[in-house]
């Protein structure tokens, strides 16, 4: 079995969006772990509006091209702009990007394939000790966290 760890980001109607995309990868996996939900000032763009970050475990049966394809039609069926070139500098409805994978059989990941983003590497940390997964790297999670009801139970703690 594959695992792949997903990041997602939104900071438009950023409760909303979240929501959305859980219920977009659960159309691809059955079974999620999630992170908790990070509050985060924008990084690399001009923006008023916070994002909400969290960080997935899904299992995928496909490959990662595949499943890439997947999270573009997400964010593409939640307004995101892909053939806009500076796409990645704006505002966005929803963010969805592969961090890595697993198989089932792998005790631990490599630590130069974990993201090094303050609002990503946080939540794969918090994420790996949740699934016992063994990691050198220390939890710091500075950012606010928040909780969001997804069909009537409580995501993000």
């Amino acid at each position: 079995m594959t695992y792949y760890f997903i990041s997602l980001g939104t900071n438009i109607q950023p409760e909303q969006n979240i929501l959305k995309m859980m219920d977009a990868l659960f159309e691809l996996s059955p079974t999620i772990d999630a992170s908790s939900i990070l509050k985060t000032a924008p990084v690399g763009l001009d923006s008023n509006h916070y994002f909400l970050n969290v960080v997935v475990r899904i299992f995928y049966s496909g490959t990662a091209s595949e499943l890439k394809k997947q999270l573009v039609r997400v964010e593409e069926n939640l307004g995101r702009d892909r053939s806009d070139p500076n796409s990645k500098w704006k505002d966005r409805p929803a963010d969805l990007d592969i961090l890595f994978s697993m198989t089932d059989r792998q005790q631990k990941v490599d630590s130069t394939q974990l993201p090094t983003e303050s609002y990503v590497l946080p939540s794969v940390i918090e994420l790996f000790r949740f699934l016992d997964i063994p990691t050198k790297e220390s939890l710091s999670i500075k950012q606010e966290q928040i909780a969001l009801t997804y069909k009537n139970k409580t995501i993000g703690q």
